[in-house]
């Protein structure tokens, strides 16, 4: 069984024969949110906007990825630099849901949606929480009047989820601008940043509660220093703060390359939205190093 739901190509999808239905959600008093750039998570054919993707990922990375995924133990995870749906799914059908022996913790369902990389990396979603909608701003135009118009780097994908039968709460995933680049670079991460706070602070369609006064996250690599002008944005000193809740955790790229050690993966959290147990997983370096250049990060979600 698959199921779309279509607004700008944005994509719900199974993992499982059957998606979880709120109904049948229990009644939990926390879960775990987590996000992870997966470092080219490639397959083996050209994609919508990139003709000539990057190899394939190794039987190794994937091996690596599948047990840092599952030693994690996330209800919903995020992910960057995925090149598309199908990748995504194999990895969790193969090497994820296969080795959780009770089917209710399974992974059920992905989100994923083709932006305009010119490497054709995306970001994404898997979770075994309830999908209720979600959405892409991947055509979405913006900077300044002056410049020609801008669009996201990667999408900025949102997800409406359902934790339990009554406790919901909203979903962003960001993947701002490489470093590589120079100033260039930077001042699009800033735009990025800039239109993102102006997505999160009017009301939707035109109506109804802001973005940012729900209890909503976002995740993701943010290609920034903590401090950096983008990072301050994003957080806001001037509207309704978000809350950088792994600001005490460490630098979390990069796990092997001669580049500085920083902090680029970021989870902002509204004020509404109870977050705890924010952690960095550097358990084991080895196993980390052979799945991805980055560290994956996680935080405990209260309901309410």
């Amino acid at each position: 069984m698959t199921f779309e739901v279509v607004k700008d190509n944005a994509r719900i999808e199974s993992l499982t024969d059957v998606l979880t239905r709120p109904e049948e959600l229990p009644d939990v008093e926390s879960f775990r949110l987590a996000a992870y750039n997966v470092h080219n998570l490639f397959g083996e054919k050209p994609d919508v906007h990139s003709s000539r993707p990057d190899p394939p990922a190794s039987e190794e990375q994937l091996d690596a990825l599948g047990e840092m995924i599952r030693n994690i133990e996330p209800d919903v995870i995020v992910f960057e630099e995925v090149q598309n749906e199908k990748v995504l799914a194999d990895l969790f059908r193969t090497r994820i849901n296969r080795r959780i022996k009770d089917r209710k913790f399974r992974f059920n369902t992905f989100v994923c949606i083709p932006a305009r990389d010119p490497r054709g990396i995306n970001v994404a979603l898997a979770t075994r929480l309830a999908v209720r909608g979600s959405l892409t701003f991947h055509d979405r135009e913006f900077g300044p009047a002056k410049d020609r118009a801008m669009r996201f780097s990667r999408d900025l994908l949102g997800v409406e989820l359902l934790a339990t039968k009554k406790y919901g709460f909203l979903c962003f995933v960001a993947h701002l601008k490489s470093k590589m680049g120079g100033e260039a670079s930077a001042h699009k991460r800033g735009v990025e940043a800039k239109e993102i706070r102006s997505i999160f602070e009017k009301p939707p369609f035109g109506g109804g509660k802001r973005y940012i006064d729900q209890d909503m996250v976002l995740c993701g690599d943010m290609n920034e220093d903590p401090g950096e002008k983008p990072i301050r944005i994003l957080k806001s000193s001037r509207g309704k703060a978000l809350i950088d809740v792994l600001k005490d955790e460490g630098p979390t790229y990069p796990t092997h390359t001669r580049y500085k050690k920083t902090r680029l993966d970021y989870i902002f959290a509204s004020r509404s939205i109870q977050v705890e147990d924010a952690k960095v997983h550097r358990e084991d370096e080895k196993l980390a190093r052979e799945a991805s250049d980055h560290f994956p990060i996680s935080a405990t979600i209260r309901v309410k």
